[in-house]
């Protein structure tokens, strides 16, 4: 056998903990041998006890229209990054209608830009077949997307023949690719979305579904009820997305992971995912009226050039996103010391400042806590997405590689768009997709199913 390519003498860590020395050797877009490998290759790499691992999932992205300008995709390529799952916070932009479609640009243009020119779409399937990327894309339907295409922007519950719209396009996006649902209870439209609609919606598409709850702040446990009580009722798996501790929760990650955990022991299935910064950043459009005197103004920054908001009063006069440092990292470590999270960036696209996140969550992750974390950010992503042959190194598995040398992000809130250092190949489908840091320019990602 002559494989495409091989990988020897390296350090396997192959996605589930287990650890050891050995060679990897990738025929098309498959691993085809792992362990002693003698044979020869079209292409040789000397890992020379360097880590490999399998490709990283981020789990909760915001990458919708940032990877039809940016196919190259190299925030997250750079990072080992081959697997972006989106939408996240139930905001995405399939399936549409001609009047839905111009309001969710609308609402959502600070968190996401705007599409590239020309590109149009009206469902999940022309949407996924827009995509050509380097990375593997997987896809939620979009609870927003789905009460924007019914109801538009009416701050009401829906009727019940509106939920039975809404299911049928939630039906007909699963269909066509998607892997479970997400939704944002924070965000317009699907505030005033109930338990009801919300918990059918997820049912209806199956797989799992992950949710912003509704508030962070004030009301965060009711909000985990609330969350708790979707996932009985739907009766699928759900993942809380960017779990946190906020404002006048800092200091009660214990008690938010003891919320998570009495649902597990009541025999849900609970997980979160979260990133590794004492700073958030979504939009200043989605401050609610009672948030105003709850946010530290003092240490929150524009997205668009970094400046600082500094009061209630600016801030109401401000658009767009903005960053704010409102947790303690002391509970980001206890969450991502939780048996059950995984790891997502929900990276922002836009603005001249993003958050760092979008260019640093990954390497950041392994600097700040080790190689232990490779499972969260690999093969119980992929368990969490039902996605068999990802997120390990084994033989007949997807050939989603990173070869890693002493990980660290480099990106930082004054310069957010540094790539890290210590990220040394990275294989997408087989394909080399960047080495040494560099892009290859390759588009090799696909669009996953179930």
């Amino acid at each position: 056998m002559i494989f495409d390519l091989l990988i020897r003498g390296e350090t396997i860590h192959d996605g589930t903990g287990s650890v050891a020395p050995g060679d990897v050797g990738v025929l098309g877009d498959w691993i085809a041998a792992v362990g002693a490998v003698e044979a020869k290759a079209k292409r040789t790499i000397e890992a020379k006890g360097r880590v490999l691992a399998p490709g990283f999932i981020d789990i909760h992205s915001h990458a919708d229209l940032a990877i039809l300008r940016e196919p190259r995709h190299e925030c997250k390529i750079l990072q080992g990054v081959t697997t972006e799952v989106f939408t996240s916070c139930g905001l995405g932009f399939a399936p549409v209608t001609p009047q839905s479609a111009p309001l969710q640009r609308k609402h959502l243009s600070a968190l996401f830009g705007e599409p590239p020119p020309g590109a149009e779409w009206r469902t999940t399937k022309e949407y996924l077949g827009s995509i050509h990327a380097s990375v593997n894309s997987a896809y939620l339907v979009s609870h927003g997307a789905l009460r924007a295409a019914v109801t538009g922007y009416e701050d009401r519950p829906a009727t019940r023949d509106e939920l039975k719209a809404m299911r049928a396009l939630a039906r007909e996006s699963a269909e066509e690719g998607a892997l479970g649902l997400s939704t944002g209870l924070y965000y317009p439209p699907m505030t005033s979305a109930t338990t009801e609609e919300t918990a059918a919606l997820a049912a209806e598409v199956g797989g799992f579904f992950s949710i912003h709850v509704r508030d962070h702040g004030r009301r965060m446990f009711e909000s985990l009820d609330e969350a708790v009580e979707i996932c009985a009722r739907a009766r699928v798996p759900m993942q809380v997305s960017h779990l946190q501790a906020v404002r006048m929760n800092r200091g009660r990650a214990g008690d938010i992971l003891a919320k998570l955990d009495a649902a597990r022991a009541r025999g849900l299935d609970v997980t979160a995912d979260a990133y590794p910064y004492d700073a958030g950043s979504t939009m200043l459009s989605s401050v609610k009226p009672e948030e105003y005197d709850d946010i530290p103004w003092g240490h929150a920054f524009l997205v668009s050039d970094g400046s600082l908001i500094g009061t209630k009063a600016r801030a109401k006069e401000l658009s767009g996103a903005y960053i704010v440092h409102d947790r303690t990292e002391e509970d980001v470590e206890r969450m991502f010391r939780w048996p059950h999270l995984t790891v997502g960036s929900d990276g922002l696209h836009t603005g001249g400042r993003p958050h760092p996140r979008l260019w640093g969550t990954f390497p950041r992750v392994l600097s700040k806590w080790g190689l232990e974390m490779i499972p969260k950010m690999t093969s119980k992503a992929a368990a969490r997405l039902g996605l068999k042959d990802r997120g390990v190194i084994r033989e007949h598995a997807a050939a989603d590689l990173v070869l890693l040398s002493n990980p660290r992000d480099r990106a930082t809130f004054e310069e957010p768009t540094l790539p890290p250092e210590g990220i040394d190949l990275v294989v997408v489908n087989g394909v080399v997709v960047a080495e040494d840091g560099r892009h290859s320019g390759a588009v090799p990602g696909r669009v996953l199913r179930r």
